[in-house]
């Protein structure tokens, strides 16, 4: 995972442009941000779930990834990748019930190892966006045929 990348996500989140402004924003040591950016320290629990409030994941989202890469004991790192494959798992699912019940569209989810990572998740969660609109775009469509019908008499 690119901490950095996630780090700048949230910056630009909260349309915000220095580290700083991110450390008051999620209540998270500057000297920490810094410290993740460096790679001589991985974010806590408490980092992580700032970070996914700010990014809207899910919970756990990013600090069973986090916990996946960075656990030295191999039982407990086994731990976090079978919550990170049930994150994923229960995301790409909902999101096709959810693409099922709004249009006929095929989409393709890929993970790595059947893990949702967290630049998949992104893609994913624009690909909601893009069918949320698309779905609204047709309802839309549609009420306008069915009103055309009704003042038209088809």
């Amino acid at each position: 995972m690119n901490i950095s990348k996630v780090l700048d996500d949230a910056k630009e989140k909260l349309n915000i442009s220095s580290d700083y402004a991110l450390a008051k924003a999620t209540k998270i040591k500057k000297e920490y941000i810094s410290m993740y950016r460096k790679g001589d320290r991985t974010p806590d629990a408490y980092a992580c779930a700032r970070l996914e409030e700010v990014l809207k994941l899910k919970p756990y989202e990013l600090l069973s990834q986090m916990k996946a890469e960075t656990e030295k004991n191999e039982e407990k790192r086994d731990y976090w990748k079978k919550v990170s494959e049930r994150i994923a798992s229960g995301a790409v699912a909902g999101f096709f019930v959810i693409v099922a019940g709004s249009a006929t569209k095929e989409v393709e989810a890929r993970t790595s190892n059947n893990v949702l990572t967290y630049e998949n998740s992104k893609v994913l969660s624009y690909a909601f966006q893009e069918l949320t609109v698309f779905r609204s775009k047709l309802k839309s469509m549609l009420t306008r045929i069915f009103n055309a019908r009704m003042t038209y008499n088809f």
